[in-house]
C-alpha cells in the first residue's frame, strides 16, 4: 500500500474530479447528443462511444512511457489540461467515487441544456484543476510505496 501525504491526496481528489466531469459529460450525454440533436440511432452511439473508448486505450497504453520521461505530476497535469480543454470545446477507484458528484450534475443539466451542462462541467473541472495545480506547486505530492 502506498504512504500518501495529506498534499497527495488533495492533488489526486482535484485531479480525479478534473477527471469525472469530462468523463460525466461523455457518459451522460452522449446518448442526448447523438439520438436527441443528431437524431441518429444505436449505431452513431455505439460509434461514438467505441471512438471515446479508444481514445481511452490508447491514452492507457502510452501513458506507462509518458509517466517515465515526465513523472506522474506531471502527466497529470496534463492529462487535467486536456480535460479542461476539451470540456470548453491509475485512480479508478477515486476517480469514480468523483463520478457520484459529476454524473448526477451531467444528467440533471443536460435534461435542460446540454449546453449548459457542458458549461458547468467545464468550469467543475477548471476550478479542479486549478487547485489541484496550488496543492502541487505548495509542495510537490509524493507517491512513493511502503
Amino acid at each position: 500500500m502506498a504512504a500518501w501525504s495529506p498534499r497527495t491526496l488533495w492533488f489526486l481528489m482535484c485531479a480525479n474530479v478534473a477527471v469525472a466531469a469530462g468523463t460525466a459529460l461523455v457518459m451522460v450525454n452522449t446518448v442526448v447528443y447523438v439520438r436527441g440533436v443528431m437524431n441518429r440511432g444505436d449505431s452513431a452511439l455505439g460509434l461514438a462511444l467505441a471512438c471515446y473508448g479508444m481514445g481511452s486505450l490508447l491514452v492507457a497504453v502510452a501513458t506507462p512511457r509518458v509517466v517515465e520521461r515526465i513523472g506522474v505530476i506531471r502527466t497529470m497535469s496534463a492529462g487535467i489540461a486536456v480535460t479542461v480543454m476539451s470540456l470548453a470545446a491509475a485512480q479508478f477507484a477515486l476517480s469514480h467515487a468523483c463520478f457520484l458528484l459529476t454524473y448526477p450534475i451531467a444528467g440533471q443539466l443536460g435534461a435542460s441544456s446540454l449546453t449548459f451542462a457542458a458549461s458547468a462541467l467545464a468550469a467543475i473541472a477548471v476550478l479542479a484543476a486549478v487547485a489541484a495545480t496550488v496543492v502541487a506547486r505548495r509542495g510537490r505530492p509524493t507517491i512513493r510505496p511502503d
